[in-house]
């Protein structure tokens, strides 16, 4: 999600923004209260509901959880550039994640969603797994421009 308000800053401040952004798993909404990801935190081996609704909390400080820069969904996407995500489908932020995804595309910007089955949380930490060697020279080749 870093990526994704850095992007947003660099285009309401005029700055050319990134090429391309490649995002591993990243949080979409803070406030954490979308039905399917509720669904999904029996299947998510790595996160649960209450541990990341207070990391949001905290992470927010004195801004609202629905502000864009905390919680990305809720910003403008006209304007930034391609998206790249890599995201587990037992990942419980993944139905925030497609929402951010769908919001990009309707905005104009080219997306690619790479679901991973039973992928968790930021899968590409696994180094030791086929999916996640994978998925990081997928990454790679995005970001050398290949």
């Amino acid at each position: 999600s870093l990526s994704v308000i850095q992007a947003f800053r660099d285009r309401d401040a005029g700055r050319r923004a990134a090429d391309h952004l490649v995002l591993f798993s990243p949080a979409a909404d803070y406030r954490f209260v979308n039905p399917e990801a509720l669904a999904l935190e029996s299947r998510d081996p790595m996160l649960n509901i209450r541990q990341i609704r207070a990391a949001g909390v905290a992470w927010a400080g004195e801004r609202e959880l629905t502000d864009p820069m905390i919680s990305p969904l809720f910003g403008s996407f006209e304007g930034l550039p391609p998206m790249t995500i890599f995201h587990g489908d037992r990942d419980l932020l993944l139905p925030d994640t497609l929402l951010l995804a769908q919001r990009a595309r309707e905005a104009g910007v080219d997306v690619d969603f790479v679901q991973i089955p039973g992928g968790f949380h930021v899968h590409v930490t696994a180094i030791a797994t086929p999916e996640a060697r994978r998925d990081l020279a997928h990454a790679a080749r995005v970001i050398r421009g290949g």
